[in-house]
């Protein structure tokens, strides 16, 4: 697929993500992840060039993924190939630790210790899938039709503003995803004190709306998508 026919499929993924009371980004992340593992249970664990792959690599699974996959392979039902590629993984990180010369083994005086992996699969696959919807979020910010649905949108969450940021190539992009951002967590400061406000007795009388959300939103726009990516810029 061309480059600018993918830019603009990716375009129009982030105006459709921001269609929901959530960061786009992570929207479209957990949509990733979901087909990550779909695939997988279905057909990564049962080709041998895909388990070759890992096996060259180095990787696993970090512990929530592991579980995320564990979760999918019960709902495909495919528990033999399973079972094939964990006694795989189990095999090699048995050999790390038994064969001297193992390139994955390591050695603290005479005794050897756990061998590092390459990392996750999946987190190394939906990295390259943030880095690549953070790229594109960016470059369209030049845009002012997407900068009004932007405008209109939940707006990013911590991470991701701070990961925006850092990638914009100019103060002029800069500043103007910081005043959107700005303009969003005042308009959430303003509902949830509201929402404070009309909780108190002498004003429960007063008709409630969607300030009375505001916290859960609040919750969604300060969080973290993930550990690893807090603090990546401003």
């Amino acid at each position: 697929m061309a480059i600018g026919v993918t830019m603009d499929w990716i375009s129009g993924e982030l105006e459709l993500a921001f269609k929901e009371e959530n960061c786009p980004i992570c929207v479209l992340l957990d949509e990733a992840e979901e087909r990550f593992f779909f695939w997988f249970a279905l057909e990564g664990i049962g080709d041998g060039a895909t388990r070759d792959a890992l096996a060259a690599r180095g990787e696993t699974f970090c512990r929530r993924h592991a579980r995320r996959l564990i979760e999918a392979v019960k709902e495909s039902g495919r528990l033999l190939s399973a079972s094939t590629i964990a006694r795989e993984l189990t095999e090699r990180v048995l050999c790390s630790l038994t064969d001297v010369s193992h390139p994955l083994r390591h050695k603290r005086g005479d005794v050897a210790s756990f061998p590092v992996t390459a990392g996750c699969t999946a987190c190394q696959s939906l990295d390259e899938r943030e880095a690549n919807l953070i790229s594109i979020f960016v470059y369209n910010i030049a845009d002012p039709d997407f900068v009004e649905r932007y405008k209109r949108s939940f707006g990013l969450c911590l991470s991701h503003r701070a990961m925006a940021i850092a990638t914009a190539g100019s103060k002029k992009i800069k500043k103007s995803i910081v005043s959107i951002e700005v303009d969003k967590l005042q308009e959430l400061s303003f509902a949830l004190e509201e929402a404070i406000r009309k909780s108190r007795v002498e004003f429960s009388h007063e008709p409630k709306g969607a300030e009375m959300n505001a916290w859960q939103q609040a919750l969604l726009k300060l969080s973290v998508y993930k550990s690893s990516n807090f603090g990546r810029g401003g």
